[in-house]
Parts: structure tokens; sequence; C-alpha cells
């Protein structure tokens, strides 16, 4: 929850922009910590990101990651590592899926090497939102 207070005031420019369309960042964090698993991304013991899952049908998992600016100083690591990250959290899931605001280019770009799969864009709040699908990878 400590972590939750702390990144709640301090997310991304684009991550804010993605979480006010459906809820305060506070609440969206608190959701992705009580519905599912999570676990904090930190840089010398300050929290720069939180992601998660949570099943939100039968058979249906969310898979989500938010962050400060900060996040940028483990750029390489989340690019080396993010295949672990999303197959960890796949688990025994077919795949994982959510939505990204269209002009969150990092958090696109991110997922594309992931191998994201994007669906037509939907509209949330007055955004386009990119629907994905992202399947459990050989991680190399």
């Amino acid at each position: 929850v400590e972590d939750v207070d702390y990144l709640s005031s301090r997310l991304r420019k684009q991550d804010l922009a993605e979480v006010h369309s459906t809820h305060t960042p506070r609440e969206a964090l608190m959701i992705g910590l009580v519905s599912g698993q999570s676990y904090t991304l930190l840089v010398d013991n300050e929290p720069v990101g939180i992601f998660g899952s949570c099943e939100v049908e039968e058979n249906l998992l969310s898979i989500w990651l938010v962050g400060s600016d900060n996040i940028l100083k483990i750029k390489r690591d989340l690019i080396t590592y993010g295949k672990l990250f999303a197959n960890t959290l796949i688990g025994d899931y077919d795949y994982g899926s959510n939505a990204v605001w269209e002009e969150n280019y990092v958090s696109r770009r991110w997922l594309e090497h992931l191998g994201a799969k994007f669906e037509e864009p939907i509209l949330i709040d007055n955004k386009n939102f990119l629907p994905f699908k992202l399947y459990p990878t050989q991680y190399v």
C-alpha cells in the first residue's frame, strides 16, 4: 500500500492519462493490488513502477504496468526481462490482455517488443485505446 501511495502521485503523464479514463491513480493501483498479483519495481528503494495481473472474467486475464518518469532508469531491464515478467503474469492462461492509450508511445513500443497483438481502437473517455493480447513467449 505504501508503494501505491508513493507512486499514485508520481505517474508518468501518459500513464496518468490512461488511468484517469477509468479511475483515480490510487483507485486503479489499489484495484490491481487487491484483485490479483502485483509487483513493485524499485530503483534504489524508490518505487518507479508497479505491474500485475488479475482475472476480470473466467479465463480472461488483464495485465498492466504503470510507472513514474523514473521507470526509464530501468528501461534496459524492462526490455531484457519484460518477456519473463509477462510469462510469469500470464501463467496458465492462454494470453493476457488489456488496452493501451494510442498516444502512450513508450508503452506501445514495449508491448510490441513483447509481441503484443493489437486490435482495432476503441473509444474510452474520448481517447482511442488499442486493445491487445499478449501471448506467452519463449524467454531468450
